[in-house]
């Protein structure tokens, strides 16, 4: 009876022993997971931030681009206003010509 109370004693502490140790593997398994999803997400977050400035960059070259196209199209429009006031007094200055012989 005794050899069968240690043997009980014996079974329920081996038992109790591997429950321990599997909370302690399954503890260790939830902080590698935690880990894990942890650097995922860093590195998500990372690579948002670079496409962000990606996007960002890419915008100002955009606004860089449409203030250096405005001003072109000031620039042509007064040479092209330039150029019609040019030739309407050399056409002015012709017909003067023309009449004057």
């Amino acid at each position: 009876m005794a050899r069968q109370r240690a043997e009980v004693a014996r079974a329920t502490a081996d038992q109790k022993q591997a429950e321990a140790d599997l909370e302690e593997i399954t503890a260790a398994r939830d902080r590698l997971l935690l880990d894990a999803r942890t650097r995922e997400a860093q590195r998500a977050q990372e690579q948002a931030e670079r496409a962000q400035r990606a996007a960002d960059q890419a915008y100002q070259q955009v606004r860089s681009a449409t203030t250096q196209n405005t001003q072109l199209e000031r620039e042509l429009t007064y040479t092209k206003e330039e150029l019609a006031a040019k030739e309407a007094a050399a056409k002015t200055k012709a017909k003067r010509r023309t009449r004057a012989y």
